[in-house]
């Protein structure tokens, strides 16, 4: 997108052809999650090069998921169709409907989890998707995502999102991390742009705030972001990865954002307080590129190495003179 090239088109459509092509619907664990993941990728694919089975497979993944979406009518019964045991209609108060369970069709179907990166990127490709084929059923179903979110995980200081409502009994895992908040601005942004409907972009603004300015669970009193970065940095993992995908979050929302001067310059200097340490003191100068961002360098890793790109996309796209 950067580039505005399609160098990388035959690459980047055999890795999702073979990936396709090993695990139905991009879903080898039975983890909703992990297929959106794979169904993004394609959608941003679909952008860059306009390549029409890229939009099929995202469309495939996200046939795949919508099963998994509790529906108005579920919630007010009490039951889905993907989960044996009963499910809490209404927790707060407030309609479950509009959540994403974790676990898809494929697994046992005992885990009642439906947490807000499932949703949020559940969210996010029903954007996309409806912008890019204009039917209703997708703006539908971001709404009902956005709604679950905003309803039953968002808390108030800061106002970002928890991370898990537990549909069986209305527990809660309160944990806050920052993909899902990236995720969910992500696809707030991109359901203002496709609906018009300002509380989608406000809502989206609000959490932006909130999370690069007033969230010290992530980030130091600089800005430097510090989430996924402790233990023993030999070792990868998921929460490595985090902060890589907030980041392109953020890049997403200032692309469809562009004539917002105040958000640009909000995340230009957050970006840059990141970008600029991590390539003074995060780096061997040999393209090799550590977990830590804010240095010192302490080896280079996959963890490292994957972390790091969607940070240099976003220092290239801030702090380009176009």
């Amino acid at each position: 997108m950067v580039a505005s090239t399609k160098d990388n088109h035959d690459y980047v459509k055999s890795v999702l052809a073979a990936a396709k092509k090993h695990n139905e619907h991009f879903d080898p664990y039975c983890y909703n999650d992990d297929a959106q993941w794979w169904g993004t990728a394609a959608m941003y694919a679909y952008r860059a090069y306009g390549d029409q089975e890229f939009l099929g497979w995202a469309t495939d993944v996200w046939n795949w998921v919508a099963p998994s979406q509790i529906t108005q009518d579920q919630a007010k019964a009490g039951s889905t169709p993907v989960r044996p045991a009963p499910i809490q209609g209404q927790c707060n108060g407030k309609s479950t409907a509009g959540g994403v369970f974790w676990r898809s069709e494929c697994s046992e179907r005992t885990d009642m989890d439906a947490n807000v990166v499932t949703t949020g990127l559940f969210e996010t490709l029903s954007a996309y998707l409806a912008e890019a084929t204009g039917d209703q059923k997708y703006i539908d179903a971001a709404k009902a995502a956005y709604g679950y979110i905003t309803t039953q995980l968002m808390q108030d200081d800061p106002n970002i999102p928890m991370d898990t409502l537990v549909l069986s009994d209305c527990g809660m895992h309160k944990w806050i991390f920052t993909y899902n908040t990236g995720k969910f601005v992500e696809g707030a942004i991109e359901l203002f742009h496709v609906t018009k409907d300002e509380t989608f972009r406000d809502q989206a603004l609000k959490t932006i705030v909130d999370a690069v300015k007033n969230t010290p669970k992530w980030q130091d009193d600089s800005g430097h972001i510090t989430e996924g970065q402790g233990g023993d940095i030999t070792k990868g993992g998921d929460t490595r990865q985090f902060k890589a995908i907030y980041i392109r979050a953020l890049t997403e929302v200032a692309r469809r954002e562009y004539k917002n001067k105040d958000l640009h310059n909000l995340l230009r200097t957050y970006i840059n307080i990141n970008y600029d340490t991590a390539i003074k003191n995060a780096t061997d100068g040999k393209g090799n590129y550590g977990v830590v961002w804010k240095g010192p360098f302490q080896g280079a890793y996959a963890s490292g190495q994957m972390n790091i790109l969607d940070l240099l996309v976003a220092g290239i796209e801030f702090n380009w003179q176009r």
